[in-house]
């Protein structure tokens, strides 16, 4: 007998389901401009933001790679909003936030830098309160514009004059990343004077025994200390001493408030010959710089009437 077997039924075709998002669509390693509430991440959702009154406010991404994250993941960390009177920063806790608020008549100092893509974000506020956000150095340009109007920099065509600038073999061949630090700043700046600027150097160490502990003998950063509308402006690498052999290609910023520094103490540096430690005092405030020795009295003549 002949037996027929049936064929079988043809399987349905699966069909994919396309899960997007706009926020998800446009996630990268960006720090991104959020200009109404739709464009809030859904876990800041809660927080209510006037759109009308705030100068910025910007939401800083994961540090995760877009191929691990879904429309469904939290796709940012931080939201920072910036009011005429005020800096709030917002920070992801899991599926909650917190809030950091520091009054603008309160902030003393803004730094901001990068190290290639590790960029940095510091507000010391006079409290003795610091705020850090940490981002893609990819996004450096928006975070410096973000800084310059936390830190009340006015329009230079308030100004008038010349900024002087420096030629750019001035700090030698290991420091050009600070000088055109620097002569972009005084570029886009009326007014601006070089108060001091020298190259990093290899200082001896007091300690031997410290020092062989080190990979590496240290090197203190170069530095160009300048003053532009009242404040005082450092610009230096990430670490004032670094104790590695590879070349130092971070950058920092650091925008200090001159109406708000209260005093400058120096010491000398315990572990470096020739070097000293510059505390720039801003009520509770104090930022800590170790310079050479003889460069420490620019930093303390750069205070308001010293």
């Amino acid at each position: 007998m002949l037996h027929l077997r049936s064929a079988a039924a043809p399987r349905a075709k699966e069909v994919a389901i396309i899960d997007s998002s706009p926020e998800y669509d446009a996630f990268g390693p960006w720090v991104l401009p959020v200009s109404e509430e739709s464009e809030v991440p859904r876990v800041f959702a809660a927080h209510d933001i006037d759109f009308l009154r705030a100068q910025a406010v910007l939401k800083v991404p994961r540090d995760v790679a877009r191929r691990d994250v879904t429309p469904r993941s939290h796709l940012y960390d931080q939201l920072l909003v910036l009011t005429p009177t005020e800096l709030e920063v917002l920070t992801r806790r899991g599926h909650r936030f917190s809030v950091q608020r520091v009054a603008r008549a309160e902030v003393v100092a803004v730094s901001s830098g990068s190290t290639l893509l590790d960029g940095w974000l510091t507000v010391w506020a006079a409290d003795g309160s610091m705020i850090d956000v940490h981002f893609n150095g990819s996004s450096l340009p928006t975070m410096t514009t973000f800084a310059d109007r936390l830190a009340d920099w006015v329009d230079e065509s308030e100004f008038s004059g010349t900024s002087q600038e420096l030629e750019r073999d001035a700090l030698g061949p290991l420091d050009v990343g600070l000088v055109n630090a620097y002569n972009t700043v005084a570029g886009r700046r009326a007014a601006f004077e070089v108060l001091t600027a020298y190259p990093s150097r290899l200082p001896a160490v007091r300690r031997y025994r410290v020092q062989r502990l080190r990979r590496a003998r240290p090197r203190l950063s170069g530095a160009v200390l300048s003053t532009g509308s009242g404040d005082l402006v450092v610009l230096s690498r990430r670490d004032w001493v670094q104790h590695s052999s590879q070349p130092d290609v971070s950058t920092s910023r650091t925008v200090i408030r001159g109406d708000r520094v209260t005093a400058v103490s120096v010491r000398p540096d315990p572990l470096l010959e020739g070097c000293a430690e510059v505390l720039v005092h801003g009520g509770a405030a104090h930022l800590r710089l170790i310079v050479p020795a003889d460069e420490a009295p620019a930093f303390t003549r750069a205070r308001p009437g010293g």
